[in-house]
C-alpha cells in the first residue's frame, strides 16, 4: 500500500469485551498474536507500534487483560468447546448487559453474560426462561442469589467495564 497506517490500541476493557462477546456468540476459543513492539525512533519517546509487550519486554495493561482472561477462561475450555447455543433468549434490563444461553454436553444450561460498556461498571438483572433455584458463577466459583417467579429465574449481576462471566 505504501501508506502509513495508524492503529488505535484497544484498551484492556475493549480486549475483555471482544473476548466475552466472541464467546457469547459461540466462539470456541480466543487467540492472540504477540507481535513485537518496534523500538522508539528517539530515546525516551514512545514506540511507534506496541505489541502486548513493550520494546523493553515489559508487559502492557493489554497483556495483563489477556493474561487475566486466560487465567479465568482456560479452566472452562472443555465445557466451552462442547456447548451448543440455545435458541431461547435471556432478557436483561440494561441495553449494555448481554446474556446468551448454551446447553452443555451434560445437559446443563450455561449462560455467558457480559457488559458491552467499556467505560464503567454495570449493574443489571437477567431473566432466564426457566426456573432454577441455584445459579453458579463458574468464573467467581460461587453460587449466586436468585429470585424465582412462576416461569423464570431472575438474577442481579454486577460486571466491570467490558467484563463478563459464565453461569451454570
Amino acid at each position: 500500500y505504501g501508506g502509513r497506517f495508524v492503529y488505535r490500541k484497544p484498551t484492556p476493557a475493549e480486549i475483555r469485551l471482544q473476548a466475552w462477546a466472541a464467546l457469547a456468540k459461540g466462539a470456541k476459543g480466543i487467540a492472540y498474536f504477540l507481535y513485537p513492539s518496534r523500538p522508539p525512533k528517539e530515546k525516551g519517546q514512545p514506540s511507534p507500534m506496541e505489541g502486548l509487550r513493550l520494546y523493553d519486554g515489559k508487559p502492557t495493561p493489554q497483556l495483563e487483560a489477556v493474561t487475566d482472561l486466560a487465567r479465568r477462561l482456560v479452566p472452562h475450555g472443555p465445557t466451552i468447546v462442547r456447548w451448543t447455543r440455545y435458541l431461547l433468549p435471556a432478557a436483561t434490563d440494561r441495553q449494555a448487559l448481554r446474556a446468551y444461553l448454551f446447553k452443555g454436553l451434560d445437559s446443563r444450561a450455561y449462560a455467558v453474560l457480559y457488559n458491552r460498556g467499556v467505560e464503567g461498571t454495570l449493574e443489571g438483572r437477567v431473566r432466564f426462561p426457566f426456573r432454577n433455584g441455584v445459579v453458579h458463577d463458574l468464573i467467581a466459583g460461587r453460587d449466586l442469589k436468585v429470585e424465582l417467579d412462576e416461569n423464570a429465574t431472575i438474577l442481579a449481576i454486577r460486571l466491570g467495564p467490558g467484563d463478563g462471566t459464565i453461569l451454570r
